[in-house]
């Protein structure tokens, strides 16, 4: 009877231990996938690969590696994706192991991580490595996003590579090792004490353990909710039961290792049914196995007591029958009931396992090595329609079509013959075959179950039929909701500029009206007069609105990003605002324009203004009677700076402020009587997002409110010159200008760069175009070599004017290349599409540009 027992108890710890395996590796899987699709973007290998080049100029300091653009970049991207699958963060290390970049400031400078784990080291080599928990080097944030000192951290690594494949740095992600890590040992957490858990060569526990209280309670972990078992307990043999009172006199790092964990850290795949001290010192029964790549031992246990329990009270019958010899003819009967009870509960405890496989809502079907059915389960039943007296003592290749069976049952085989299998402890998918025919599409796990010399095999499946419906349906539903806002967004833009055409027509005539020397207006009408052009112009403001909107959402806004002092911005936009604040009793102070020290946005002029006019209306909108705004320039640490409008006004609640940046929701306006449509804020900060900057705002009810703009800051040196350029070798010859470039460009400040480029002692004869009609004249007069075209033109756009110039014989075959800050690559394609030559975004890189001029020269 007991050897039954253990047998019973051998199989279910060695399916279990299987099942915890499988998950790891779908787990292990699961981030490799992650990883890779984060890493993938040639942007973002462009960033990492520069941001590494940079800091290797000379060993820059944590504050001077912060303020560069490429962390910036990074930290934007990056850092939201890590948000998106509750990743800590990450940190990139160059060649040496210095940290060059982090999401978190702390990470950032010095070789800490080098030093508390090998990761680096080994990913140096070329290899994705996944690394034991360590005790973290810096604060971290808790699932709450409170800073907690001395937590557990693991890092999934990358090699950063160069274009030549050369290993350059790692991009390590970091992890939480009391989430997900441990959340894969939890399954296994079986009847009242079954547990699997994780553990490193030296015997200490790196995933968690579901007795918390007993180990709080003995003192083995600190009694803090927050603190876990990760790193703070060592599986080692206490030498008796703590749970029970027992205290030994040796400190714990003086306890010997358990049995368990002394055969796993020596590599041995094993189990123990006989009973062995786990680390609370509790006697269990157990299976284990040592994983080599991943440099950690797995175990499943389970209390000997609960394990044996049947066996148990056996036991006590005989040893009171021995002792009861004495009593022979008064208690026989009594023995003979209570032998035959305890067959009964014997006989429970294996139904007990038998009715796990019959009540599984997945198949599991049982089969020996030469692919006959042994067992057929209910559910196998229902998914395949065979009824088990059918099947059983058939081939399995009866419930498989070719190639699944062959393929499964030469993997068998084989591992017969060498041990070696690609099917056992590998979770996959294949196609079932259903009685009448019909495939089921299903999900296969196969295990070794190994009774005396007798090797049999058990395949637990899982109908996946519905999944994959739902998946298909999930794919249907997403592309219908992106072609629904498609629909949305167009609809919003055709009508908004169907209403610009009337409403311009209303405006006009009503300004020639009001306007005509010819026929004067009496004073009552040029009052009507007014009223029609003023209430015009708010609802061609808002027709603007819409558009721009629209325009964002379908992804066809455009911008040309300069250099912009935001100082001279804010001094323009304060004298602009200064009549509406009156009307408004509000007084506008413009801090900024006492400090004289200019500072440089990268942005869209135009769309700067329009973001900062709209939030100084609002503040002067919502602001009290003999209120005030104030607006302040500022710049920050590194790259970046700040500008801020400040009200005294009716303040914003937290729950509004979670709204506040939604299209079309005016945050309870109507109730205070003020008008408006609540698509500005959104717009705002839709426009700023596009210029990789940032809004956020402070508020509270009463008080007022504070919205502050961060962008990018540059020099207008480091636009108009970039370094020294190889611009004109073989273009002069007999000391004339052997290359003539047209630049059809609107904004003087690249009109003075390319002037300064493009220079007759360099061999160019340079012509501008500020419009692209006058371009197409210039182009048709002079034919000149090359063409660069701003794809942002006023009127007509540069894709029209190429349009127009393949029209003219003189002028269809002169190479045009496309300029532009539109930097996605839907934009790059339709401008390729069209015709130009080569793409080059803003800011250009000079390098670039004129490696295609020398290019088209050289052709």
């Amino acid at each position: 009877m007991k050897s039954r027992l253990k047998s019973s108890i051998s199989d279910n710890l060695t399916i279990s231990l299987d099942s915890t395996l499988e998950l790891v590796r779908v787990w292990e899987d699961q981030l490799e996938n992650i990883g890779r699709l984060m890493v993938r973007d040639s942007r973002t290998q462009e960033k990492l690969l520069a941001l590494i080049e940079k800091s290797s100029r000379g060993r820059k300091t944590r504050e001077e590696l912060i303020a560069l653009e490429e962390l910036a970049w990074l930290r934007s991207h990056l850092g939201a994706l890590c948000k998106q699958v509750d990743y800590v963060g990450f940190v990139v290390f160059d060649e040496t192991g210095y940290q060059v970049g982090a999401l978190l400031d702390g990470a950032i400078g010095g070789r800490e991580l080098m030093k508390a784990s090998d990761f680096f080291r080994r990913a140096m080599t070329g290899e994705v490595v996944l690394s034991l928990p360590f005790w973290a080097e810096i604060p971290l944030p808790d699932a709450t996003g409170v800073m907690v000192e001395r937590r557990p951290t693991m890092f999934h690594a990358f090699p950063i590579k160069d274009e030549n494949g050369t290993n350059r740095g790692v991009l390590g992600l970091r992890l939480r090792p009391e989430v997900e890590f441990s959340k894969i040992f939890k399954g296994a957490r079986t009847h009242q004490t079954g547990e699997a858990y994780a553990f490193d060569q030296d015997g200490v526990m790196i995933s968690d353990t579901r007795f918390h209280g007993h180990l709080r309670t003995i003192g083995m972990i600190p009694d803090d909710m927050r603190s876990s078992s990760i790193l703070r307990v060592g599986v080692r043999d206490p030498g008796g039961n703590l749970t029970g009172g027992y205290r030994p006199s040796t400190p714990p790092d003086q306890w010997p290792l358990t049995l368990m964990a002394n055969s796993a850290i020596r590599g041995e795949r094993s189990l123990n049914v006989e009973g062995y001290n786990d680390y609370r010192g509790v006697p269990v029964v157990g299976a284990w196995a040592w994983l080599p790549r991943l440099g950690f031992g797995v175990t499943k246990e389970v209390d000997y007591s609960e394990a044996y329990g049947p066996f148990l009270v056996l036991r006590d019958i005989f040893t009171g029958l021995v002792v009861g010899l004495l009593l022979f003819l008064l208690v026989s009967f009594y023995l003979i009931l209570k032998k035959r009870k305890v067959e009964s509960a014997l006989d429970l405890s294996d139904h007990y396992y038998q009715a796990v496989v019959k009540q599984s809502s997945d198949p599991i079907i049982a089969i020996d090595s030469s692919g006959a059915i042994q067992n057929f389960n209910p559910a196998a039943e229902r998914v395949f329609g065979y009824a088990a007296k059918e099947v059983v003592g058939d081939n399995v290749n009866r419930l498989m079509p070719e190639p699944h069976y062959s393929a499964g049952h030469a993997d068998i085989q084989r591992f017969l013959g060498n041990g070696i299998s690609n099917v056992l402890g590998v979770r996959s998918e294949v196609t079932g075959r259903h009685k009448d025919g019909g495939l089921i599409p299903l999900e296969l796990s196969v295990s070794e179950i190994k009774v005396d010399t007798t090797q049999n095999y058990c395949a637990i499946l899982r109908d996946i039929s519905e999944q994959k419906k739902y998946e298909k349906e999930l794919l249907a539903a997403k592309e219908a909701a992106e072609e629904a806002s498609q629909v949305k967004s167009e609809f919003m833009s055709r009508m908004s500029h169907e209403l610009r055409t009337p409403m311009n027509a209303i405006l006009g005539f009503a300004q020639l009206m009001n306007n005509d020397p010819r026929a004067p207006l009496s004073d009552d009408h040029r009052e009507n007069i007014e009223e029609i052009i003023k209430a015009g112009e708010r609802l061609l403001f808002l027709i603007n609105e819409i558009l721009d909107l629209a325009d964002i959402e379908a992804g066809e806004i455009t911008l040309s990003m300069e250099a912009v002092n935001i100082r001279d911005l804010a001094q323009e936009i304060s004298e602009f605002m200064i009549p509406v604040a009156l009307q408004n009793s509000v007084e506008i102070i413009n801090e900024s324009s006492f400090d004289e020290e200019p500072i440089y946005f990268f942005a869209d002029r135009v769309r700067l203004k329009q973001t900062l006019v709209n939030i100084i209306a609002n503040a002067i909108k919502y602001n009290r009677e003999n209120g005030k705004v104030w607006i302040t320039c500022g710049a920050r640490g590194g790259a970046t700076g700040t500008v801020s409008i400040k009200d005294t006004g009716v303040g914003i609640s937290p729950d509004l402020q979670k709204r506040l940046f939604k299209p079309f929701d005016r945050l309870e306006a109507d109730q205070r009587g003020i008008e408006g449509t609540g698509i500005g804020l959104a717009l705002s900060r839709r426009m700023i997002e596009m210029m990789e900057g940032k809004i956020y705002v402070q508020s509270e009810p009463g008080k007022g409110s504070c919205f502050t703009i961060e962008m990018q800051t540059v020099q207008p040196s480091e636009i108009e010159v970039s370094g020294v350029l190889d611009t004109g070798d073989g273009l002069v010859e007999d000391g004339k200008p052997r290359f003539t470039v047209l630049c059809v460009e609107d904004n003087p400040a690249n009109q003075r760069l390319m002037k300064k480029v493009f220079t007759p002692e360099n061999g160019y004869r340079l012509m501008i175009a500020h419009e692209a009609n006058l371009g197409i004249e210039l182009a048709r007069a002079h034919n000149p070599n090359l063409i660069l075209m701003d794809i942002n033109l006023p009127g007509m756009d540069g894709v029209a004017a190429l349009r127009e110039l393949r029209l003219f014989r003189e002028t269809k075959s002169i190479p045009v290349v496309a300029i532009s800050a539109n930097a996605n690559e839907k934009d790059v394609d339709r401008a390729m599409i069209a015709g130009f030559k080569h793409y080059l975004r803003k800011p250009l890189q000079l390098e670039k540009l004129m490696a295609v001029v020398h290019m088209e020269f050289d052709e």
